[in-house]
């Protein structure tokens, strides 16, 4: 009978056990967001921006932090006396995609940029429509190619224009600071 007992009250609680497990296991994956890579990106950043047209490297920086469910992006260079730039990612769940607003100090209007985290190579590629760099009146389309490789990370800036050959604009280069 003390089996019996005993079966009765450790079964159910062997149950409820498992369950609590199996729940907050289920807690803990609705916690994660599709922006989970761009954790490495966050933190402190140093190194140079590179416009084409421009000879010299101005030196940049770059400041990432998360906030709730986005990722902040706030960049600064040398480049035209003090060039600031300012992003926020966030996670579409219903796409699967990457969408980010890029506000800066040379343009007018927020250029909005869609993309992916491909994990085999750690490269964010966005793709956005925005002013040429030539004839600012003209709005092309651009692609966005950011590569992580532990402590640093490079961007580049390709102009997608329909009437020649793809071109790339800007390239920036950073080294987690120590």
């Amino acid at each position: 009978m003390r089996n019996s007992l005993t079966a009765k009250l450790l079964c159910p609680l062997v149950a409820v056990s498992f369950l609590a497990l199996s729940c907050s296991g289920e807690e803990k994956a609705a916690e994660t967001s599709g922006l989970d890579f761009m954790k490495p990106f966050v933190g402190s950043w140093e190194g140079t921006q590179e416009v084409m047209g421009n000879e010299e490297p101005f030196t940049a920086t770059y400041e990432v932090k998360q906030d709730g469910d986005t990722v902040v992006w706030d960049f600064q260079s040398n480049f035209a006396g003090s060039f600031t730039g300012h992003a926020v990612s966030s996670w579409d769940e219903a796409s699967g995609k990457v969408h980010e607003t890029w506000t800066d100090s040379m343009s007018e209007e927020a250029m909005k940029m869609v993309g992916s985290w491909d994990p085999a190579s750690n490269t964010l590629t966005t793709e956005s429509r925005g002013p040429s760099f030539e004839d600012p009146e003209t709005m092309l389309d651009f692609r966005h190619i950011t590569h992580l490789d532990g402590d640093h990370f490079s961007y580049t800036m390709v102009m997608l224009d329909p009437a020649g050959p793809e071109t790339e604009v800007m390239w920036i280069h950073m080294d987690r600071k120590k």
